[in-house]
């Protein structure tokens, strides 16, 4: 009976560091992805910061007409658009 009381609180305690060793491998795997989601999280609210400001400026005729060409590549109905194929 010695024996089997010996035996099983030796299982449990090699249990139990298994189960820990597991746990903290775990833990660090979720450490890694916070790491990342919180760097995503700051990028995106840098992009969400521009994006604001684009709004607060965008309010003129100008802003928007910039930001169409720019970005959206927009152009006037009766404009003709010459493309630079020098690469320079």
């Amino acid at each position: 009976m010695k024996t089997f009381m010996r035996l099983a609180i030796v299982s449990f305690t090699v249990y139990m560091l298994i189960t820990i060793i597991g746990l903290q491998a775990d833990i660090r795997k979720s450490e890694t992805q916070l790491a990342e989601l919180e760097a995503q999280v700051a990028e995106q609210q840098l992009v969400n910061d521009g994006i604001e400001r684009l709004i607060a400026d965008g309010n003129d005729e100008e802003s928007a007409e910039r930001i169409a060409r720019e970005k959206l590549g927009y152009v006037m109905p009766d404009e003709k658009v010459y493309i630079d194929m020098s690469g320079k």
